[in-house]
């Protein structure tokens, strides 16, 4: 057998909501698929998730002991005998993360003519996806959710998508967890830094389309002109099943003598107080979606820098409530940050309207509802309805 079942409910009737992430690694796209598991838990939603064996998602899944089926491996064989299998329950919706996954369900989605497919991009198409298997994938689609309005109108232009299937739901934030009330006392001590130092924390896994390289070259032109002690903290480890980028950062650090002034925090779990104890956070990617650790940061009332790329200025507007720099200019970044130091006014300013923005547009609960909205009804017209 090709996949593996556990905590099923197999004498259920209830109509069943799928949930695929078929993805080997852990990022945005993951996260989002995550936490999909505990809306439908809080919402009383009979589901089973779809995911690779052995995958972060799985060993999470397993933790939570919900319906789960993982997948040995992608082939054919693994394609029958899954949707197979699928096609014996009580569908009403698959929901795919990973789009490349929707040719995976074709034999379902021949079959079961009711459920309703909904698909969710998490990143920019440079492409165009115009052939005869996109074309019917996408007409098979009863919806698909960008992130934000720059993302819809990207995927609009490489996708053979109607508009009126496209919605946008952005990532959210608990405003709760995600507050400056939950800074970590004495978290510059704690790393060996000074009270008095300015910490500049980057959220993301260690990459070389985060921006890290960019942020120390950034650092080391401040540290070059020595009018502010500023200290760099990356969060996160190297992308899965990829290059060690860490030593190639850590081998720029020894060369720039910037070992006294950056420090590798690694995966933490508590994420929240670690980015509420940051004086600015920083998102310099070379292209970027959404961009979670963004609106992390505005609701924990800390400034927030990024480059202008891909979904960003959807989210961040320059000197309103953020500031934003070219990507791969890591001189415009640290003018950024210098400004940030020294303009106290700004920095109150920024962090008060994103505060505002974060509660009015990326509120954990109201994004929560747009996503259940999409499964409210059995019946596919409606939810055309529901999303035109």
């Amino acid at each position: 057998m090709s996949y593996q079942i556990s905590n099923f409910d197999f004498s259920t009737k209830q109509p069943l909501q799928l949930i695929s992430c078929l993805s080997p690694s852990w990022g945005g796209l993951e996260m989002v698929a995550d936490e999909m598991v505990g809306l439908f838990l809080r919402n009383q939603q009979k589901f089973m998730f779809i995911c690779l064996a052995g995958s972060p998602l799985h060993q999470r899944l397993q933790q939570y002991q919900v319906p789960c089926l993982a997948i040995s491996q992608l082939s054919l064989w693994s394609m029958y005998q899954v949707n197979q299998f699928l096609s014996s329950l009580n569908l009403a919706a698959l929901s795919v993360h990973k789009l490349a996954d929707l040719r995976f369900f074709m034999p379902l989605m021949i079959k079961n003519k009711k459920i309703k497919i909904v698909g969710y991009s998490h990143s920019f198409i440079a492409v165009n996806k115009n052939d005869f298997l996109h074309r019917w994938l996408y007409r098979r689609l009863d919806v698909l959710v960008a992130l934000t309005n720059l993302h819809m109108q990207n995927l609009l232009q490489h996708l053979p998508i109607a508009p009126e299937k496209m919605c946008i739901i952005p990532n959210s934030v608990d405003r709760f967890l995600f507050s400056k009330k939950n800074k970590i006392p004495q978290f510059k001590k704690s790393l060996g830094f000074l009270e008095s130092d300015i910490l500049v924390g980057l959220v993301s896994r260690l990459d070389p389309g985060k921006g890290q390289l960019m942020a120390l070259k950034a650092l080391a032109h401040i540290k070059q002109k020595g009018s502010h002690s500023v200290k760099l903290v990356f969060v996160g480890q190297n992308t899965l099943h990829e290059t060690d980028f860490e030593s190639e950062l850590k081998s720029f650090i020894e060369k720039n003598n910037l070992k006294q002034d950056v420090y590798f925090l690694g995966h933490r779990n508590d994420i929240a107080p670690v980015v509420a104890s940051f004086d600015i956070l920083i998102q310099p990617s070379k292209a970027e979606t959404f961009g979670r650790s963004i609106i992390e940061g505005m609701s924990a009332a800390v400034p927030v820098i990024s480059t202008q790329a891909g979904g960003v200025p959807d989210i961040l507007q320059n000197e309103w409530n953020g500031l934003l720099v070219s990507p791969e200019n890591d001189e415009e970044l640290a003018q950024a940050i210098e400004k940030l130091i020294v303009n106290t006014a700004l920095r109150v300013r920024l962090v008060q309207q994103a505060e505002l923005d974060v509660a009015q547009k990326y509120d954990k609960t109201q994004v929560h509802q747009l996503v259940m909205d999409l499964y409210r009804s059995a019946d596919r017209s409606e939810l055309h309805a529901s999303v035109g």
